[in-house]
């Protein structure tokens, strides 16, 4: 059996604005891209508290991205499962780019103020919860 690295992530944070929704040509496969800002606090050696905000693109696929697009606004607060993936391109000027984008495999919505009102569900969904993730 080869040996496997782990590439697993969990994070919680607020969407920035709705995910944009799109479908592959070739398959019709739900994508929606989007970007999750989480936060952390932490305390400086002078004692002061210090709070540090960074934005993460995320994508989903199939039903979830659907789910995503149609659903998710700005400000909605998720905890989300999946895994970093490395997207690689070439610029015009022959420079070499990379960027990391956490892929959504599972989520759970935190606080249903910014979910859409024709989709509010159970608000003990939550992760950890017996309830099933998205």
């Amino acid at each position: 059996m080869a040996n496997s690295d782990y590439n697993k992530m969990i994070l919680e944070g607020r969407f920035v604005k709705t995910p944009d929704l799109h479908y592959t040509k070739n398959t019709n496969m739900a994508i929606a891209h989007g970007t999750l800002a989480t936060n952390k606090i932490f305390v400086q050696k002078n004692g002061e508290e210090r709070s540090e905000t960074m934005f993460t693109d995320v994508e989903i696929f199939g039903k979830q991205a659907e789910f995503a697009g149609q659903k998710f606004t700005k400000g909605l607060r998720v905890i989300a499962e999946g895994h970093l993936r490395q997207e690689v391109w070439e610029s015009q000027d022959g420079r070499k780019n990379s960027k990391h984008i956490f892929v959504i495999e599972r989520f759970a919505f935190i606080d249903f103020t910014k979910l859409n009102n024709n989709n509010r569900q159970n608000n003990n969904n939550s992760y950890g919860n017996d309830e099933p993730m998205y």
